[in-house]
């Protein structure tokens, strides 16, 4: 299931989308971050994966 959550924008902020992403689905979000022009590895499943096994959900 993907949820889409779209808060309203104001003078001062961009719209933005803040979207789940299941785990079945995890290839494609990689593939979206690595072609993505501001993607990052900071966002792909395999680092947020070892942030959660080591940090948690802090």
């Amino acid at each position: 299931m993907v949820t889409d959550v779209k808060p309203q924008a104001t003078a001062n902020t961009l719209p933005a989308v803040l979207r789940i992403v299941p785990a079945s689905q995890r290839q494609q979000w990689d593939a979206f971050v690595a072609g993505h022009k501001y993607g990052h590895f900071l966002q792909c499943w395999d680092w947020g994966s070892l942030r959660l096994l080591l940090v948690g959900l802090h």
